[in-house]
């Protein structure tokens, strides 16, 4: 397994590539109205593998909020935001492993860390 990368990584080599690439998800990340309805919040953490090419090979709840309709609502942003952009040369990787935790609250939707 490659190395796991924190989504809110600080680590100037990323940085500027993991910050369009959280622009590009919270652009088509939505918080479900009939969760928000319902008063339904949660925080989902999640796993996916970005490609050289910028694809997105694999994405998986590592922990779910304990509402499927959150669960699903970041897992269908993702895969809706990709591809990204290709991994750069510089990162001297295949593939990229990333974690992150998308939170889902009625009052400040949108947050990550």
């Amino acid at each position: 397994e490659a190395e796991t990368l924190d989504l809110n990584t600080q680590d100037y080599r990323y940085i500027g590539y993991f910050t369009n690439l959280r622009k590009s998800i919270e652009l088509v990340w939505n918080y479900p109205g009939s969760a928000a309805r319902r008063g339904i919040s949660g925080t989902v953490h999640v796993k996916f593998i970005i490609s050289k090419e910028g694809s997105v090979t694999d994405i998986e709840v590592l922990q779910s909020s304990g509402y499927m309709i959150l669960d699903s609502s970041i897992l269908d942003a993702i895969r809706m935001a990709s591809p990204f952009a290709p991994l750069p040369d510089g990162f001297g990787k295949q593939r990229l492993v990333i974690k992150g935790a998308f939170v889902y609250v009625i009052n400040g939707f949108g947050s990550t860390y």
